[in-house]
């Protein structure tokens, strides 16, 4: 081989290699906008989780806020304070709590244990005790029958009374001609003498032909009768 040979075969391998190099950088380059990209999307997308959509429903001038996981779509709501009330301390909050409270009024006959211990003072064990009484009575009649409940003193009745109202009076009555020792004695207010005195009652002179009838059973008093005569029927 000539040496100009040599020298067109060496121009010709260094022009190959220039173009090598110049490919590589290209390759190096786009992959490197590509990992930037992907890394600003995932920032976004981040970004997007944490920044929440603020909206406001102009009905309730209550501010919301729309938190989105990218991961599995779901959309978490978070109910924020009202305009008129941003910028309120802790304390303000735990007032406005306590507040609306204060506001609610309960139906004794149909509210249940999680209706009543929105109730200042009323608790998960107060509310089972009230919601039980008023099960086994058969309904409540009056509100002093609350004073009645293991757990309500008379402090508590004064507190938690305000806020409790009976539109529902509706009792579960007892048939007195009918019902065995063990329906009667069901009642808090009849025990098991007062229901085998009426059981002997009726066995000795026949059904009770009215309810005041039950007065002449010899365990009967008159403030018993008064609390009991709304639970009373014959049928």
């Amino acid at each position: 081989m000539s040496s100009r040979q040599k020298v067109g075969l060496a121009f010709i391998i260094g022009l190959l290699l220039g173009v090598v190099v110049v490919l590589a950088m290209i390759v190096l380059k786009s992959d490197k906008v590509t990992v930037l990209s992907l890394n600003e999307s995932s920032s976004s997308e981040k970004q997007a989780s944490l920044s929440p959509d603020k909206r406001k429903d102009s009905k309730t001038n209550t501010s919301y806020r729309y938190y989105t996981n990218p991961k599995n779509k779901n959309q978490y709501l978070e109910k924020q304070i009202s305009q008129t009330e941003k910028g309120a301390s802790s304390s303000n909050s735990t007032n406005t709590i306590s507040s609306f409270k204060e506001k609610i009024i309960i139906d004794l006959n149909t509210a249940d244990t999680l209706d009543l211990q929105i109730i200042k003072g009323i608790g998960k064990v107060r509310a089972r005790n009230i919601y039980k009484y008023g099960k086994q009575l058969g309904g409540y009649v009056n509100k002093e029958q609350l004073r009645e409940v293991w757990g309500i003193n008379d402090t508590v009745f004064e507190q938690i009374s305000p806020y409790i109202v009976l539109k529902t009076k509706q009792v579960r009555t007892i048939n007195i001609n009918t019902e065995n020792i063990k329906e009667l004695s069901f009642h808090p207010y009849i025990d098991y003498y007062l229901a085998k005195a009426i059981i002997q009652f009726r066995q000795q002179y026949g059904n009770f032909k009215n309810i005041e009838e039950i007065k002449k059973v010899h365990l009967m008093t008159e403030e018993l009768y008064q609390k009991l005569a709304p639970y009373l029927a014959i049928k």
